[in-house]
């Protein structure tokens, strides 16, 4: 189907612009549970994702751009969702590597 080798294709290229999604979904946790006060996962933040590309969605059906995003994220919470993958909560080395690059 085209809109899994779209999805494909666009979690390839934002690799290469961000970094590898492992790491910018450990960062963005990271971020999230410093500012929340709160323990949010990989997995988490994949699932908030998913639910911000479904409100777009469900404002504007037609944007086939939401509808690639959304599959993307589906398969990062599929990912971070696994066991081996799952975290219960951010190391406070992770959040001292956050907050030294939010600083710098």
């Amino acid at each position: 189907m085209k809109i899994l080798d779209d999805a494909k294709e666009i979690i390839s290229e934002r690799g290469s612009d961000y970094g590898g999604f492992v790491e910018s979904f450990n960062r963005a946790s990271a971020i999230a549970s410093t500012l929340s006060g709160k323990d949010i996962t990989p997995y988490d933040v994949a699932v908030v994702m998913m639910a911000v590309k479904q409100a777009r969605i469900n404002n504007d059906p037609m944007k086939y751009d939401s509808w690639v995003d959304l599959i993307a994220y589906c398969g990062f919470a599929s990912y971070f969702a696994s066991p081996s993958q799952r975290k219960s909560k951010v190391t406070d080395e992770e959040v001292d590597f956050i907050m030294g690059k939010l600083r710098e």
